[in-house]
């Protein structure tokens, strides 16, 4: 068995007007193996400051020229401080599957700007 750690992270804005997916990272996902996932999204309203982050943990796996299925939940919300707008409670951290990588992705509020950091550790076995 062999064992590879990565990790990929990138920063993206959600933009004022619209509720905005927007893909943080992604990952191809080998053929015939398992992925333990370490999952983190930082969020900040680049106006107000207000703040926010989630932490999340994602089994997935590759069989032999298939498709990748991940093995629980795959919405994660944000918590905000206290004293936060209300309507980032809204924000979440969304993993899924495009093709055969993993995606994590922000979903921003309408009518704020937000600025995210998402970092996904792989384990790969």
């Amino acid at each position: 068995m062999s064992q590879k750690l990565r990790d990929t992270k990138i920063s993206v804005a959600t933009t004022d007007g619209a509720a905005t997916e927007t893909v943080c990272t992604s990952d191809a996902i080998p053929d015939g193996s398992t992925v333990l996932l370490d999952l983190t999204l930082i969020g900040r309203n680049t106006v107000t400051g207000d703040s926010g982050a989630c932490r999340g943990t994602a089994v997935a796996k590759r069989a032999a020229g298939g498709q990748v299925t991940v093995f629980v939940p795959p919405v994660l919300a944000l918590t905000f401080a206290a004293g936060s707008e209300p309507a980032l409670a809204t924000c979440a951290m969304v993993l899924d599957v495009s093709g055969n990588a993993l995606r994590l992705r922000a979903t921003g509020v309408a009518l704020h700007t937000i600025e995210w950091l998402g970092v996904m550790g792989l384990a790969i076995n």
